[in-house]
């Protein structure tokens, strides 16, 4: 039996070079040890194929996502970056990237690699 979900899907799609993304609203902000099983969760039931970047946004609290315009400067892109918790960033080219996970309310970031930690 499928466990529900504890995220809900915003929006995907497909970038430049075979790149990937997600963003997810949770209903709390998470901890660090729980974003990184976020983006275990995201990866399992999504299930990406053939992909050289992978990129997600966490967000909590969001209904709705609209990608940012431009320089990401407009009102609706600082309401949306208030409820962003964290962005995960992975690059096939950037095998031992340091900068992968960053914690946006924490003004840090975490080693993590979904590559490694997800298949535990």
């Amino acid at each position: 039996m499928n466990s529900p979900k504890s995220y809900r899907l915003l929006a995907s799609g497909e970038g430049y070079g075979k790149s990937l993304w997600y963003v997810v609203s949770v209903e709390t902000i998470p901890s660090a040890a729980a974003i990184k099983a976020l983006v275990c969760e995201v990866v399992r039931s999504q299930k990406p194929v053939n992909y050289r970047v992978l990129g997600i946004g966490v967000y909590v609290g969001l209904d709705s996502w609209v990608a940012p315009v431009g320089h990401g400067d407009t009102e609706i892109d600082r309401k949306q970056y208030e409820h962003c918790v964290a962005n995960y960033a992975w690059n096939v080219e950037i095998p031992d990237g340091k900068y992968r996970l960053h914690l946006v309310r924490e003004s840090r970031f975490e080693e993590f690699d979904h590559l490694r930690a997800c298949n535990k």
